[in-house]
């Protein structure tokens, strides 16, 4: 029995003495060896240089990097390949408790303007569609439509025969505006070309791609809402925004009691912030990611409107599960590749982009 034991401790200790650790932190400096927490890192990017210099060496135990609590904003996605994946039997853990990996840009200098709405410069012709205000997604500047039965449904437009809603045509800036449609299984956006004789003419080839399908705009299996969005003139509600992207403007209108010299405002500049992507000989495997939260990300602005987003895909991730914390719709969008993997498809859900092959013991995120 003594031996056993013996055994069991000299086995224990092996696989400690054997794993490796790192340690990332806001203040720490890439110029660190990043070995100790006193001794970390600053960036990710850098962590993610010496796990891949330490597998390509050896790997004779677990490797974990250590992220301290604090803002990781990323200009570009962290992309893991088979280069980043365990091998031996071990695996290569992220382990961050009060981390937040960011795809954001500060916004500060807010000024007040009229009717409650306050406005800061941004870097002009930055593409966002998501504002973030003390960890909360804003919604767009916009205006509910009562019915969209009032309204007939052409190829190329949307048309009205009553006075009631002639005030989307007489909005300013509407021509730069977009509808959306909240449907029983569809989110559909639809920019707007031109205002018309109670008629708003639509964008192509975006119009068409709405028309069509299942759970189309004029089609729907069930209503949840229409709204006329994106126009500053309809922002006159807490909790809205609007983006200037050729001013180098953001707006927005704060909620009943909330104090814009104490809010932390993100605009959502990155879409994706974790892509996995390996080859059927070389996959992904055998990294785990623990109590990491993914924010501030937004959707690709560049074909945002090719197709619509499905309702099942509800924005937001903390700490590898779907956070449903917050009533505010938008928070962080995923562009994904199937995957039948539930824990890597959450993953996706927070800003993470995943590309098939994986084999068995696949990329996941574990829950607090």
């Amino acid at each position: 029995m003594k031996s056993i034991l013996v055994l069991v401790y000299a086995a224990v200790y092996s696989q400690l003495a054997d794993a490796i650790d790192f340690y990332v932190a806001p203040n720490g400096s890439d110029n660190n060896a990043g070995s100790t927490a006193s001794a970390a890192f600053q960036t990710l990017s850098k962590a993610q240089q010496a796990v891949r210099s330490q597998i390509a060496s050896s790997m004779t135990g677990n490797i974990t990097v250590h992220i301290a609590s604090g803002i990781y904003t990323l200009s570009t996605p962290l992309k893991f390949t088979a280069a980043d994946s365990g091998k031996n039997g071990f695996s290569v853990n992220w382990v961050g408790p009060g981390a937040l990996i960011s795809g954001g840009h500060k916004v500060t200098g807010w000024t007040a303007g009229s009717n409650g709405v306050y406005s800061a410069s941004v870097p002009a012709g930055l593409k966002s569609r998501n504002l973030y205000v003390n960890g909360k997604a804003s919604n767009f500047a916009r205006k509910k439509i009562a019915n969209r039965k009032d309204f007939s449904y052409t190829s190329t437009s949307m048309k009205w025969t009553s006075s009631s809603y002639d005030w989307i045509t007489s909005t300013a800036g509407i021509a730069n505006g977009e509808l959306r449609f909240i449907n029983s299984f569809a989110d559909r956006y639809a920019p707007i070309q031109a205002a018309g004789n109670r008629e708003l003419v639509m964008k192509q080839n975006t119009w068409y791609n709405q028309l069509w399908g299942y759970d189309t705009i004029p089609k729907n299996n069930a209503d949840f809402g229409v709204w006329v969005q994106n126009v500053l003139s309809l922002l006159t509600e807490g909790g809205q925004f609007y983006h200037d992207s050729a001013a180098g403007k953001v707006y927005y209108k704060p909620l009943t009691g909330e104090k814009m010299e104490n809010i932390e405002a993100y605009l959502g500049v990155a879409e994706t912030l974790l892509v996995f992507g390996g080859t059927y000989d070389a996959p992904v495997h055998d990294i785990v990611f623990t109590d990491i939260s993914f924010v501030s990300s937004t959707i690709d602005t560049r074909n945002d409107y090719a197709k619509p987003h499905h309702r099942h895909t509800r924005r937001g991730c903390s700490r590898g599960s779907l956070d449903m914390s917050t009533n505010r719709r938008v928070a962080i969008f995923a562009k994904t590749r199937p995957t039948t993997h539930p824990i890597l498809n959450r993953l996706a859900h927070s800003g993470a982009k995943c590309h098939p092959p994986f084999r068995s013991a696949q990329p996941e995120i574990s829950p607090s």
